[in-house]
């Protein structure tokens, strides 16, 4: 149902005729406040009208010097922005049904003969109007639904490489842990208590780093399109807890991080972390 409100949503009415008052009385006929109403005395001059705003209807007098209202129809039909408006020619030549069918092949919807009923002229405007503002909602809605779309792409593309990112993080801590693990199923009496202490404790930790990642992932479905807040981030931090929980796989493959004093700067922490995790992890 169409709301009070989008029912006097304006539209453009282009009005052509080369006589004055003709022009008058046609502003005076369709006076309305959901109309806004361009007067043009030439077929030039609608030209040039409809090359800056959009209408729903023209309403064109055939009999016009220098460029009559046929031709004038004919260059708007060549034009691409205009073609598909629609033109009520408004006439007072001749009766010949001829020059009724030269107005419908140069694409007009109408053919009305002066005089005419102002009722019926403000009736058939007024389906054009009609038609026009549903065309309107009909491109809005399509434009947010594109807009949407887009957005929704974006997100399922930007979760999609979140969740390949994460799965691969939730494996460290694992490893970590399972190393541990393996290193307590030697006799306990080979162990001294320091060391057994020492494993449980780096369990304990890996253990808190998987809920954490796992809350990460939690918050992040969540918010879906979240907006990224930008905070003041130590990366000589984020660079420790990223050193402890590739501690394990630096181990096995023996590797070696050197690392120099690194800044404080603005940035999103969560990402840090999977920005040095990945490339630590990679080299």
């Amino acid at each position: 149902m169409t709301s009070l409100k989008e029912s006097i949503i304006p539209v453009n009415i282009l009005c052509v005729d080369d006589t004055k008052a003709n022009l008058i009385a046609l502003q005076a006929i369709l006076d309305q406040p959901e109309y806004t109403l361009f007067l043009a005395d030439s077929g030039a001059e609608a030209l040039d009208i409809l090359s800056k705003e959009k209408v729903a209807v023209i309403l064109l007098d055939v009999q016009m010097p220098d460029m009559d209202g046929f031709e004038t129809a004919q260059k708007m039909k060549e034009n691409e922005d205009t073609k598909h408006i629609p033109i009520i020619f408004l006439t007072a030549i001749s009766k010949d049904q001829k020059f009724e069918c030269h107005g419908y092949e140069t694409g007009a919807v109408d053919y009305m003969r002066k005089p005419f009923e102002n009722s019926i002229l403000k009736s058939k405007v007024a389906i054009f109007a009609d038609i026009f503002r549903q065309n309107k909602r009909l491109e809005d809605q399509t434009t947010e639904l594109k807009l949407l779309s887009d957005e929704l792409q974006r997100s399922n593309t930007e979760l999609d490489q979140f969740a390949t990112v994460v799965s691969h993080d939730l494996k460290e801590p694992l490893n970590k842990s399972l190393f541990f693990c393996s290193e307590l199923t030697e006799p306990i009496s080979k162990l001294q208590d320091s060391e057994a202490a020492t494993y449980l404790q780096k369990i304990e930790q890996s253990m808190t780093k998987m809920k954490g990642l796992l809350n990460d992932v939690l918050t992040y479905s969540r918010v879906g399109t979240r907006k990224k807040t930008l905070e003041k981030v130590d990366l000589n931090e984020v660079l420790t807890d990223v050193l402890d929980t590739l501690e394990s796989r630096i181990k096995e493959t023996k590797g070696k991080v050197e690392v120099d004093s690194l800044p404080t700067i603005e940035a999103d922490a969560f990402h840090m972390k999977q920005l040095f995790q990945n490339l630590i992890s990679n080299a």
